[in-house]
């Protein structure tokens, strides 16, 4: 049978029969042309390196021989390749894969890294000029064979499949690059009802349109394998040519050349002149440091944790083994063993006494910063337990202090924070951590306040490389410091945590991470410094993190009565959207089921889908939204899925998610995510609550004030996006608008329009607007044709003329695309980057998807900067004012409070200021207020004398 899975299944037959001899070692041979090829179309384009270096076909590749290797674990492994040289087949057909289209230089490319990757693992490559790779994967199967080795071939060219037997097997990827197939002969049979042997004779009738072997007129696959079913082989059928059905027999007798060549072109020739040397063969220990140095180049951080062990990093003591480089694509320069490694020699401590603690704390006083590092398991956004603490003043020295659990200890955790309280709440005293906004919460929970935070690596990872999206400390380790460790994440039992490693061996993983720490604090605040952006990291993003720490602990108030009627009456609502969907269709069928849908739609009712699925016709939302007028089921069906989406991700999920102990939802606001520098939500994400429509807007009405007396308050920025373009194009019309305070839209119409700003229509206002934001996201015609329902030959001109109006955007696009391709990235006002690599990138499409970033985002970025700022200081002020309000949420331009009504006149004048005055433009900054018992039914506030609506 065949296993279509993430598994490799070796030996899988169709009656379950294991037929792989476990007494014989196994070969893999890799054919690397063909799965090379396969996972450069198997992974999108846009899978590139820093520097715009295309990497998904090398990446493809190697993480399915990683993944062959380690489940496989073969005694020997080999590569072939094809040389650029003709093949006999080629000399002995000229079209001969004629219709193969050129290979593209953004493949051809990776094949160099490809090579590489084989070195680094210490497999011998084969080729052979004239001949294919095929042909040498049948010559070495065949010597492994005799040599009493079994054989799994690893390629996506399915003519190997005539090389299967009793000892060779064919594993192939299928869908996903990830996902394999191992065919043996009994999966051969299944699925060609023929034998492996047969393999040629099939292409020799049905022809294989890749490689431009034609086919017998009238002549498919099916047929030619009922004939070879009945016949044997080609030559069988025309030893017996009077015996086969008169339908095929003229066309066979017809084209008895071409098939009889075909057949020559489709054999694999097991005669290639390659010697198979198993010895050279044996999979002994790879390069690691070689491997690990090209996949810090490479990027593949992902991949890491999958290199095989080696023989010398294997065992229990090698958890902190370190393999050292100096830098990127660096030469290794040190390899430990079973011992902790570092630049300098190492002197860590278990610290196990009171009279340790008191002298680690004066040792962290004395040298004044030092690494906070706690051990910790999350359970949600404001319940962890603690391990234990790592501390470190430098590379040499750290200290691990477990907590007892028993509580019979000296050292429990209460004694331990209380003897470390003066130099954790001690400003003077500098602290550096990873992911401190976590650390804070963990303490702050504990009763303590973490002051003189001097940098946090996470963060300062993610601004000088906002697109990646794997800051954990081990791989920021293995980036910037060329170091490999395993990571206390890694030493969790299966099914089990942190809390149930030994101290010991959990306290020298969290030192050896402690001590990286300090050294990655040096690396990349030279980093900053050099980019100029240490000022960035330490006004905008260090002081966020405390203020994004104090808004998760404090949560927002969810009442489930209103979620609990909202549910009842969505539930309504989908029984009769799902009622007249059954009526438009004529039966019931699984409306969530896009193949069940698609098969109605097509077949029934005879509408025109087009876009085509592996499982059938696409039904998402974009797909049926351009049928729509076409049939009543089409508005029936989108009608179904949005209250169906509703119910599921908000009005069930929410409740769930309400902290028992708090009895308020918390949110986790991630500062390291978004490329832009905006800040995210999730867990659940509050960011992306629906405002576009009424059903949706009312989920707002369940976040309540949670006590009474309280209200929440919400200030949002004005048009922001488009008063920060203004400011960064200086385009004099956008200017004037916002300087007389007019609507920019009815205004940007006006101009394009050339008429007076009243006499612009709804219309034209709506196409203006959309078109300000449309443009300033890089949008082409066609993108605003699709999002305004024009013809794209009435985008186009509107562009134009658009374009021709506001001469200072025109020059911010073409300066901005310039900088960027000349830079490699773009940048906001205060110095926030992001690097678009997608601008080098031989793909037309990646390159336009860069273009649109890199137009965007100075605009996005600064509207974050702008926002992170006013956090910063509205905590400042509320705190220095010692207001009882608290800052709830962010979404997007929108902060949210909730305070007594008492303070609102303090908590307004308050926001406004720190949001209006936060960062200078040339146009004025306006702030809207509101203020409500819910989110949803909030009125403008108008001042203290709100008026009865507010009364208690």
């Amino acid at each position: 049978m065949m296993c279509a899975s993430g598994e490799v299944q070796p030996g899988a037959h169709a009656d379950g029969a294991e037929t792989e001899d476990r007494s014989r070692p196994t070969l893999v041979l890799v054919d690397g042309h063909a799965l090379v090829h396969r996972a450069f179309h198997a992974i999108p384009a846009s899978f590139l390196t820093s520097r715009g270096e295309p990497t998904n076909a090398v990446y493809g590749f190697t993480s399915m021989l990683l993944k062959v290797l380690n489940e496989l674990q073969p005694e020997y492994c080999a590569v072939t390749f094809d040389l650029a040289a003709p093949t006999f087949r080629h000399l002995a057909a000229a079209d001969y894969k004629a219709t193969r289209p050129r290979m593209s230089d953004e493949l051809r490319g990776q094949f160099r890294r490809v090579r590489e990757v084989v070195q680094a693992f210490s497999i011998p490559i084969y080729e052979q000029e004239g001949y294919e790779a095929d042909d040498v994967l049948g010559c070495l199967a065949g010597q492994a064979e005799r040599a009493g080795v079994e054989t799994v071939i690893v390629t996506g060219d399915m003519d190997t499949l005539q090389l299967v037997d009793e000892h060779v097997r064919v594993l192939a990827p299928r869908g996903r690059i990830s996902e394999t197939v191992l065919f043996d002969v009994a999966a051969v049979r299944e699925r060609y009802g023929l034998e492996p042997r047969q393999i040629p004779d099939l292409k020799a009738l049905a022809g294989d349109a890749s490689d431009n072997i034609k086919s017998v007129p009238g002549i498919g696959e099916k047929t030619a394998a009922r004939l070879l079913h009945d016949f044997g082989t080609v030559e069988d059928i025309y030893a017996r040519l009077d015996e086969v059905p008169a339908k095929w027999r003229d066309r066979l007798a017809e084209h008895e050349r071409l098939v009889r060549g075909n057949k020559e072109l489709a054999t694999i020739d097991r005669s290639a002149p390659s010697i198979l040397d198993l010895e050279q063969c044996r999979l002994a220990d790879c390069d690691r440091a070689r491997a690990l140095a090209l996949f810090q180049e490479l990027e593949f951080r992902t991949l890491v944790d999958k290199l095989p062990q080696t023989a010398s990093a294997g065992g229990g003591s090698g958890a902190r083994q370190m393999i050292l480089f100096d830098g990127p694509a660096r030469a290794p320069l040190a390899r430990a063993g079973g011992t902790a490694a570092t630049a300098a020699t190492a002197t860590p401590d278990l610290i196990t006494t009171a009279q340790g603690l008191a002298a680690v704390a004066a040792a962290l006083r004395s040298a004044g910063t030092f690494v906070l590092h706690p051990i910790a398991v999350q359970h949600n956004v404001v319940d962890h337990e603690l391990a234990g603490i790592a501390l470190a003043v430098d590379e040499t020295r750290a200290w691990y202090v477990p907590f007892d659990r028993s509580g019979e200890g000296p050292l429990r955790e209460g004694d331990v924070l209380q003897a470390l309280r003066s130099v954790i709440e001690d400003g003077a005293i500098g602290k550096i951590a990873h992911n401190a906004k976590v650390i804070i919460t963990v303490l702050a929970e504990r009763g303590l306040r973490l002051r003189g935070l001097t940098f946090d690596t996470m963060v300062a990872g993610y601004l000088l490389n906002p697109s990646n999206r794997t800051i954990t400390v081990k791989n920021l380790i293995f980036q910037q410091l060329g170091r490999e460790i395993l990571g206390t994440a890694a030493l969790a039992p299966k099914g089990g945590h942190l809390l149930d490693v030994p101290p010991a061996e959990l306290g020298g993983e969290a030192m050896l991470e402690a001590r990286q720490v300090a050294a990655l604090a040096e690396r990349l605040r030279q980093d900053l410094a050099e980019r100029d952006q240490l000022d960035l990291f330490r006004r905008v993003e260090l002081p966020l993190i405390p203020v994004l720490s104090s808004m998760e602990r404090a949560g927002i108030k969810v009442d489930e009565r209103v979620l609990g009627a909202m549910g009842r009456e969505l539930a309504a609502q989908i029984r009769e959207a799902e009622l007249a969907v059954y009526n438009d269709v004529g039966h019931q069928f699984t409306i969530n089921s896009p193949q069940q849908l698609g098969k109605v739609l097509v077949d029934e009712l005879r509408l025109p889908l087009t876009k085509r699925t592996k499982t059938g016709y696409s039904t998402d939302a974009t797909v049926l939204e351009e049928l729509s007028g076409t049939h009543p089921v089409i508005e029936h069906v989108l009608t179904y899925r949005q209250l169906t989406k509703l119910k599921s991700t908000y009005v069930d999920a929410l409740p769930a998610l309400i902290n028992p102990g708090t009895g308020r939802l918390h949110t986790t606001f991630n500062q390291a995510v978004a490329a832009t520098g905006r800040l995210s939500s999730d867990s659940p994400n509050l960011q992306n609550i629906p405002v576009r429509t009424e059903l949706g807007r009312g989920i707002r009405r369940a976040f309540v004030a949670g006590e009474p007396g309280m209200v929440l308050f919400a200030a949002d920025y004005a048009q922001i996006e488009l008063r920060i373009a203004a400011h960064i194009t200086r385009d004099p019309l956008l200017i004037e608008a916002f300087a007389h305070d007019e609507d920019v839209h009815a205004a940007t119409a006006a101009t394009v329009f050339n008429v007076s700003l009243d006499q612009v229509t709804a219309e034209q206002r709506r196409l203006a607007k959309t078109t300000n934001f449309a443009v300033l996201y890089g949008i082409s015609e066609f993108g605003l044709s699709q999002r305004v329902g024009i013809a794209r030959s009435e985008a186009a001109p509107f562009i134009k003329a658009y374009l021709e109006k506001y001469a200072g955007i025109r020059q911010y696009i073409h300066n901005t695309l310039k900088g960027a391709r000349e830079r490699g990235y773009v940048e906001t006002p205060l110095g926030r980057r992001r690097y678009v690599p997608e601008l080098r990138s031989p793909n037309a499409a990646v390159r336009a998807a860069g273009e649109r970033m890199a137009i965007n985002m100075p605009i996005q970025g600064a509207q974050a900067d702008l926002i992170k700022l006013a956090m910063i200081a509205i905590a400042e002020d509320m705190e220095a004012r010692r207001l009882r309000s608290r800052m709830l949420l962010q979404v997007h331009d929108e902060l949210v409070f909730e305070g007594p009504r008492d303070e609102l006149e303090d908590l307004a004048t308050l926001v406004r200021r720190c949001m209006e005055g936060a960062m200078e433009l040339i146009v004025p900054i306006k702030v809207e207020m509101k203020v409500g018992e819910n989110w949803l039914d909030m009125a403008p506030y108008q001042g203290p004398d709100q008026g009865p609506a507010l009364e208690s």
